[in-house]
């Protein structure tokens, strides 16, 4: 009589079990979805900055890049040819909005050899593939919202963290972040264009620089100031405005556009774009490896 129970138990949670499972695929299956009125191709080029003086990242490494040598000329203009595969109908670059007409005029100079092209990747990736592929230029999406709720007088951040007695959450950030960009640096000069960034936008590379932004940082001021967390907050703020502004560069359902960015903004811009219904994002190491 026990077994016959046992085995009429097994059958209803089976039945039951399976019930479930049915509901859930239903459910699932019957979930509103988001309209998407277009799908436009996206694609990020997390880079460097071609000219060190205008790093102004928190690690500045060293000055061991020069794009102006014959070596480096070669190999962006093959860069170029690559990613003109992807046949970009814009070009968002990290410029400010305020400095389209800059861009402009810059550009109409260059495209009648009447500007030699500057050190930036703007410059000399923006500019060239634009002017190859017969645009009118590059769209300027920049934006650098004011820190309202960061102290932005903190100019010592080990000094700040040790008088809180969070010197150890401090260091849990620093320490590997100059270890990582130190190690990041050092292979630029020995590797190609195409490998570095190749390298730069692996999906290793792009989930440390989102890691720190998650560890030790974040951590500084939290239950009293969240100091530290209000700057990874600032970080979604400022790449969601740029987001935003790239997203107004669309007019129509064909457009592939092309995003040249500091590799650091790249996870971020990624994750945004992936869970935007109207996007759908080409890695770019598909094109330029």
């Amino acid at each position: 009589m026990k077994k016959q129970f046992s085995v009429l138990a097994s059958i209803l949670f089976c039945t039951l079990h399976c019930l479930g499972q049915e509901g859930i695929k239903n459910a699932l299956s019957n979930f509103p979805t988001l309209k998407k009125d277009s799908t436009v191709s996206i694609m990020i080029l997390g880079t460097f900055h071609f000219n060190f003086s205008e790093n102004s990242s928190d690690f500045k490494g060293e000055d061991n890049f020069d794009i102006y040598t014959d070596r480096r000329q070669k190999e962006v203009l093959m860069l170029i040819e690559k990613i003109k595969q992807f046949k970009p109908t814009k070009i968002a670059v990290e410029m400010m909005l305020s400095d389209q007409l800059i861009m402009d005029s810059l550009f109409k100079a260059y495209s009648i050899g009447a500007w030699k092209l500057g050190r930036n990747e703007v410059y000399q990736i923006g500019f060239r593939l634009a002017n190859e592929l017969s645009l009118n230029g590059v769209s300027c999406v920049d934006t650098r919202p004011v820190q309202i709720e960061v102290d932005t007088t903190i100019t010592d951040w080990e000094l700040y963290s040790k008088q809180r007695n969070e010197l150890e959450k401090w260091e849990a950030y620093n320490e590997p972040n100059n270890q990582t960009n130190t190690y990041i640096e050092n292979l630029r000069s020995r590797m190609t264009i195409i490998d570095y960034l190749v390298f730069l936008n692996s999906e290793m590379v792009k989930r440390r620089y989102k890691q720190f932004f998650l560890t030790g940082l974040v951590d500084v001021g939290a239950g009293d100031t969240y100091i530290g967390a209000d700057l990874t907050g600032y970080w979604y703020r400022r790449n969601t405005r740029i987001f935003s502004n790239i997203k107004k560069l669309v007019v129509s359902g064909n457009e592939r556009i092309l995003v040249i960015y500091g590799n650091s903004h790249a996870w971020v811009l990624e994750e945004l774009f992936e869970a935007s219904p109207e996007f759908s994002i080409l890695k770019i190491d598909g094109i330029i490896k």
